[in-house]
């Protein structure tokens, strides 16, 4: 039962994008949020719907291979603060998160890393996030404490 609900909330995800950064958006976020795929990805994009969601901005793509367009072209925004993303669900959130920090410490050791959605590509080869040995997911961080203090934490 929960894996159909969590299906269908990807499956209603599926089609939008989160932009992270924007700033002030105005009461027009649809036709700014098109506005801003045309100047800075050179993208003609007809969002279906558009919200803004806390700090985030949502949009409804009217299509997947729109959608695809958009993610291939975000490269475009390296060296700005504006971030696009595939919006997730709080769980998928959570795993991506995992996945990340997992990076992060596989790059200090000097391995070349690229993250995916629930996968890693580590020396040129993708893996499923699932089939990484979990002694390997789980790695330690500095947490801060109520009083300030640095202690060690070996869970996520």
């Amino acid at each position: 039962m929960k894996r159909l609900v969590s299906e269908k909330d990807r499956d209603e995800r599926r089609l939008n994008i989160v932009i992270k950064g924007l700033g002030n958006i105005g009461e027009k976020i649809k036709e700014e949020i098109e506005k801003f795929l045309k100047e800075k990805l050179a993208i003609e994009a007809g969002l279906e719907a558009a919200w803004k969601s806390g700090q985030v901005v949502v949009g409804k793509c009217t299509s997947y291979e729109q959608k695809e367009r958009i993610m291939k072209n975000k490269a475009r925004l390296a060296g700005t603060r504006i971030y696009i993303e595939n919006d997730l669900s709080f769980e998928d959130r959570k795993i991506q998160e995992k996945i990340a920090r997992w990076a992060r410490g596989q790059r200090e050791k000097g391995k070349e890393v690229k993250v995916g959605l629930g996968r890693v590509m580590v020396d040129g080869k993708w893996i499923r996030w699932e089939s990484v040995p979990e002694e390997e997911q789980v790695s330690e961080r500095q947490v801060r404490g109520k009083d300030g203090q640095e202690s060690m934490d070996k869970s996520f």
